[in-house]
C-alpha cells in the first residue's frame, strides 16, 4: 500500500524507510511542538529553547512509533513470518509481510507487542519525568519527557480501539476468527467497524472544527478518512478470498477502486455475537468520547508555595517572618468530553465555558504571555500597596499598554500587532493598562479614537473603533488584550521580588501584599501561622476577585494553612468548611483580620 522513498538503516536485515508522507507530518509535529504546545504550557522560555524542545520531541516521538512498529515486525519472525520493510509514513508506521499468521493466536501475540512496546515507553518516561522534577532539572527537560510520556500512552490506547487497520482491529479480527474458524469472515466483520469508526472520526472532526478546534479537527477528518480507505481495502482482501479462496494482502492488491467489491459473490455471514459488538459499540463511544475536546475548562486545585523567600528588602527596618504566607493557584485543563464528564463528578472540580476563561480570538500563546506579564505586575502593585499601608509613599510607573494579542475579529486586529506599545489615546498618555481602561472602558461601542503606537522603535498614529466585549467590565473596549510595559513601583527603598516560574496571572497580589506589610510592620501578623490568600491588589489596597476560590482553599488546607482570606464576595464560593475563610475588601481590613484571630 505504501513504499518507502527513502531508505534510513536496516534491522536484522529488514529495511527501514520513510515515505513522503513523513515529511509533512514531521514538519506539522515541530511547528506544532515549538509554536503553540510548549509555549502554551511553558510559558517564560526563550525562542531557541521551544525549538530544541519540539526538535527533540518530535524526533523521540517519531523514534517512539519505530519502536512500536519494530516491536510488531520482531514479534511477526518469531512467528515464522518474513518482513519485507518497515516504511514510517504519515500516520505512523507499516511493515510490509509475506505470507499470513497462521492462528488467531499467533495474530494475538503479534499485534500486542506494538501496543505494549508503547505502554513501556510511555512508563519510561513518566518515570524519567519524576525524575527531572525531583532532581531540579530545566523546564525544557521536564516539559519534553512529560510529552513523551503522554503521547506514547496516547498511542498505546489509540492504537488498541477495535477497528481496522488498528492494532486493536487485528486483536478482533483475531477474536472473531478463533470464535468463528472464518478468516475471511472476520476480516469483513472487523473492516466493518473500521469503516464505522472512521466514519465517526469524519464526524467528530467536522464537530471539532466548528466548536474551535481548528487544524485539530481537520486533523480528525484526515485520520477517519485514511481509515475508511484501508478498511476498504481489508474488505477487498477477504471478499477476494471468498471468491477465490486465496487471501492477498492490501500491498499485492491492483483493482480499480469501485469495480471489484460489486462484482465478486456475496460475502458469508459475518463473524461476532452479540456481546462482542456490544463491547466494540462502548468501546467507540469511550474512544470519541477521549477524543473529542469541547469547549470547556477544568478547574483544579493547584499548589501552594510559600513566598517568604521571594522578597527581599533592604534601606528600611525589616521585620523577620515568624509564619508562611502561602500563594494558592488552580490548574487549568480543557480536557477531552470524557474528562468533563469526570470532573462534573468531583466536588474539588469546576467546569466553565472556555470563553469565560479566555478571549475569544487570542493564541494560547498569547494568553500564556498575558498571564505570566499579570503574575509579575501584581508583585509591583503589592509592593505598592504595602508600602502606602505601612506609610511609605509609593508610585507605580510604566512606558505604555504593550499588545500581548489582538482578537481577530475586531477593528483593532487590522492596525495593531502583538509587540506594539500604546503611548497615548486621542491625545491623552497611557502609562498603565489602568490609564488605557479608564480612556476607553466608559465610552460606547462604535467610537472612533486615534492611538499612538510604538513599534520597533518607531511611533506612530493608528486608528480604530471601540466594540462591545461582553466578557470585559463596561462591556466595551478595542479588542486586545495588554500589559504595563515595564511595570514597577518606585520606593523610598529597595525591593527585589523573585517571580516564580510556571505561574501566571493577577491573584498572587493579596499574598505578595500581605507578607511585604509583615516585613514592612513592627508587629507581627503571621504569628508563627500558615496564612493562605488570593485576591487582585490595586496600588491603593482595594481587593478584587480572581474565581477558583473553592479549589484553591483545597489547595491551600492541603499545605497547611490556617486562615484563608479571599475577596468579600467570594466567600460563599468555598465550600470546604475544614478551613477559616474570611472575607476583605482591602489590605488594611487584611491585616487587621490577622492581628485579631
Amino acid at each position: 500500500m505504501l513504499n518507502s522513498n527513502i531508505r534510513l538503516f536496516r534491522v536484522k536485515g529488514i529495511p527501514v524507510g520513510i515515505n513522503w508522507t513523513w515529511l509533512f507530518i514531521f514538519l506539522f509535529f515541530f511547528w506544532t511542538l515549538a509554536g503553540a504546545l510548549f509555549p502554551a504550557t511553558y510559558p517564560g522560555q526563550s525562542g531557541s529553547t521551544y525549538l530544541a524542545m519540539g526538535a527533540l520531541a518530535t524526533v523521540l516521538f517519531f523514534g517512539s512509533i519505530l519502536a512500536h512498529e519494530l516491536s510488531h515486525t520482531l514479534r511477526a519472525l518469531r512467528e515464522g513470518v518474513r518482513v519485507q520493510e518497515i516504511t514510517l509514513w504519515l500516520f505512523g508506521g507499516v511493515s510490509k509481510t509475506e505470507g499470513e499468521l497462521p492462528s488467531p493466536r499467533a495474530e494475538l501475540r503479534v499485534v500486542a507487542a506494538g501496543p505494549i512496546a508503547s505502554a513501556v515507553l510511555a512508563l519510561v518516561f513518566l518515570g524519567l519525568t519524576a525524575l527531572a522534577r525531583a532532581t531540579g532539572a530545566p523546564v525544557a527537560v521536564r516539559g519534553v519527557t512529560d510529552y513523551l510520556a503522554r503521547v506514547n500512552g496516547i498511542l498505546a490506547a489509540f492504537n488498541l480501539v477495535p477497528a481496522l487497520p488498528l492494532d486493536g482491529g487485528r486483536i478482533l479480527h483475531a477474536v472473531l476468527w478463533r470464535r468463528s474458524g472464518d478468516r475471511a469472515a472476520a476480516t469483513l466483520s472487523a473492516a466493518g467497524a473500521g469503516r464505522a469508526f472512521g466514519s465517526l472520526l469524519v464526524g467528530l472532526g467536522l464537530l471539532s472544527a466548528v466548536t474551535g478546534a481548528g487544524i485539530g479537527g481537520i486533523w480528525f477528518v484526515v485520520l477517519g478518512w485514511y481509515l475508511i480507505r484501508a478498511a476498504d481495502a481489508e474488505a477487498i482482501a477477504a471478499r477476494l478470498e471468498i471468491a477465490l479462496g486465496v487471501l492477498p494482502t492490501p500491498d499485492a492488491l491492483r483493482i480499480p477502486e469501485g469495480v471489484l467489491p460489486a462484482e465478486l459473490p456475496s460475502a458469508r455471514r459475518r463473524a461476532g455475537g452479540l456481546g462482542v459488538w456490544l463491547v466494540v459499540a462502548l468501546t467507540f463511544a469511550v474512544a470519541i468520547a477521549a477524543l473529542y475536546h469541547p469547549p470547556y475548562v477544568v478547574v483544579s486545585p493547584g499548589e501552594s508555595f510559600d513566598i517568604r523567600g521571594d522578597i527581599t528588602i533592604t534601606g528600611v527596618p525589616v521585620q523577620p517572618l515568624t509564619g508562611r504566607y502561602l500563594l494558592t493557584s488552580v490548574r487549568l485543563s480543557q480536557p477531552s468530553a470524557l474528562g468533563v464528564l469526570l470532573a462534573m463528578a468531583r466536588s474539588d472540580r469546576e467546569v466553565l465555558s472556555a470563553g469565560d476563561v479566555a478571549p475569544k480570538g487570542i493564541s494560547p500563546g498569547a494568553i500564556a504571555r498575558f498571564e505570566r506579564q499579570l503574575y509579575v505586575d501584581s508583585q509591583q502593585t503589592a509592593a505598592a500597596a504595602a508600602a502606602t499601608a505601612a506609610g511609605y509613599h509609593a508610585t507605580l510607573v510604566g512606558r505604555g499598554a504593550q499588545v500581548i494579542g489582538v482578537t481577530r475579529s475586531s477593528p483593532a486586529a487590522s492596525v495593531l500587532k502583538a509587540g506594539d506599545t500604546i503611548t497615548a489615546v486621542d491625545g491623552q498618555p497611557i502609562r498603565t493598562v489602568a490609564d488605557l481602561h479608564d480612556v476607553v472602558g466608559g465610552l460606547p461601542a462604535g467610537r472612533h479614537l486615534t492611538l499612538t503606537v510604538e513599534r520597533r522603535g518607531r511611533t506612530l498614529p493608528v486608528t480604530t473603533t471601540t466594540v462591545r466585549l461582553p466578557e470585559v467590565s463596561g462591556g466595551t473596549g478595542i479588542g486586545v488584550v495588554v500589559a504595563t510595559r515595564d511595570l514597577r513601583v518606585v520606593l523610598p527603598f529597595s525591593i527585589t521580588l523573585q517571580a516564580r516560574s510556571g505561574l501566571g496571572g493577577p491573584s498572587a497580589g493579596l499574598a505578595y501584599a500581605l507578607a511585604i506589610t509583615d516585613m514592612l510592620d513592627p508587629s507581627d501578623d503571621a504569628r508563627g501561622r500558615a496564612v493562605a490568600a488570593t485576591g487582585t491588589i490595586e496600588a491603593d489596597g482595594s481587593v478584587g476577585p480572581v474565581g477558583g476560590v473553592h479549589e484553591k482553599a483545597i489547595a491551600a488546607r492541603r499545605a497547611g494553612a490556617t486562615v484563608f482570606l479571599v475577596a468579600s464576595d467570594e466567600v460563599s464560593s468555598v465550600r470546604d468548611r475544614r478551613l477559616q475563610v474570611r472575607g476583605v475588601n482591602t489590605l488594611q481590613q487584611a491585616v487587621h483580620v490577622l492581628q485579631l484571630a
